[in-house]
């Protein structure tokens, strides 16, 4: 079965793992993508790779969860698939490799979850979206996103990030904090790769370690809250909105 069908590819370059979403589209998260990307990282961990770089396509890093198949899916299939994205979500922030997303294009609602899950997140130039507009869609941020927020965001940006569901140039991405750094296009993966490989030469437990203690909050905060939330909106009880989730 070609790697396609499965959404996600892996490689390994100079002792890094390189983990690229690619539907050929905007990346919406599913179940097959998510199980795709459950088997990459375990994939990079019997690999033995020092560092992971999660990539998107060109134009999409991911455009968050998949609006016309999710509601599609009977409640306990729907139920299933949501807490499958936030068991990836915290299995990222927990990852005993440091993970660098290279944000190829738009990283919006859930796709910009994931970019807060890696360690470090770099973008290439563009005319791209990043934020988390669950709000503008009706849909309340319960304590494990926001703590999440917190720990990339500038506190003075929290408000209209998350109450304000505001979505951000790439360099006002920067500024406001979902970045670590921008370059253009082509230096896109030497910047991760290089990034990655500063990280991984930390020794690895006491930089893991040091991670599970900076990420605490939202790792031991329940999802159930958001998965109710969303459920509700896929089924027509909340705020539709325009923007895509």
């Amino acid at each position: 079965m070609s790697e396609r069908i499965h959404f996600a590819s892996f490689e390994v370059r100079d002792d890094i793992g390189w983990i690229v979403m690619d539907d050929g589209k905007a990346n919406a998260i599913h179940p097959k993508l998510l199980e795709s990307l459950e088997s990459r990282l375990e994939e990079s961990l019997q690999a033995g790779v020092r560092a992971v770089v999660l990539s998107g396509r060109p134009g999409f890093f991911s455009a968050g969860l998949d609006r016309k198949l999710l509601p599609a899916m009977p409640d306990a299939e729907l139920y299933a698939a949501l807490a499958a994205f936030f068991h990836l979500t915290k299995r990222l922030l927990g990852f005993p490799l440091p993970v660098v997303a290279a944000v190829t294009g738009h990283a919006v609602a859930a796709g910009s979850v994931i970019l807060l899950a890696c360690d470090a997140a770099v973008a290439c130039r563009g005319d791209y979206r990043i934020g988390l507009n669950e709000t503008t869609l009706g849909i309340p941020l319960p304590p494990f996103l926001v703590e999440m927020a917190r720990l990339k965001l500038r506190p003075r940006n929290l408000m209209g990030a998350l109450a304000g569901g505001e979505l951000y140039s790439v360099e006002e991405a920067l500024d406001v904090g979902f970045l670590d750094g921008v370059c253009e296009p082509p230096r896109l993966a030497g910047r991760c790769a290089d990034l990655a490989s500063t990280m991984a030469a930390i020794p690895n437990r006491a930089y893991h370690e040091t991670k599970l203690a900076l990420r605490s909050a939202p790792l031991h905060l329940e999802t159930q809250t958001l998965i109710e939330n969303l459920i509700a909106f896929f089924r027509g009880k909340g705020n539709p909105g325009s923007a895509a989730h």
